[in-house]
């Protein structure tokens, strides 16, 4: 059996290693066998904003595409190498609207999808709000 384990926090991902491994271990020992568990990677490190960094940030995201579009998400799980950076330093992932007009949310394509449509209209929008970001960051630290 193989599989990807995600989780939110790191002590978390340990717990359930751990439980998965004696759970696979005492299920095989009830019948008479053995089981291996092989953890081949620590997996995908859990992104997780830095809530100084985006409590500072927010105000801009609110300035820029609106108080009503700038919303908090649910916490959600994706693989993504931005997290390790997010380790090293104050970070903060914010996602950006391309979804083409008429098409619901909900029945948009992800983005790795072969049916993956960009509404090439927000990327200039995007881009004003990636800059003013990097400006009010770099103003507000004195950098």
């Amino acid at each position: 059996m193989e599989g990807t384990l995600r989780t939110f926090d790191l002590k978390m991902r340990s717990f359930i290693k751990q439980r998965v491994t004696e759970t696979a271990e005492l299920i095989a020992k009830s019948g008479g066998g053995d089981a291996l568990v092989e953890w081949r990677s620590g997996g995908a490190t859990p992104l997780v904003n830095n809530a100084a960094l985006t409590s500072r940030m927010v105000p801009t995201l609110q300035r820029i595409v609106g108080a009503d579009r700038a919303t908090e998400s649910r916490p959600l799980m994706p693989s993504e190498d931005f997290a390790l950076f997010a380790e090293e330093i104050p970070a903060m992932y914010y996602f950006v609207g391309v979804t083409p007009p008429g098409v619901p949310a909900s029945l948009a394509a992800a983005n790795h999808s072969p049916r993956f449509q960009i509404d090439e209209a927000a990327l200039l929008p995007a881009l004003r709000t990636t800059v003013h970001l990097a400006f009010d960051y770099m103003g507000a630290s004195g950098k």
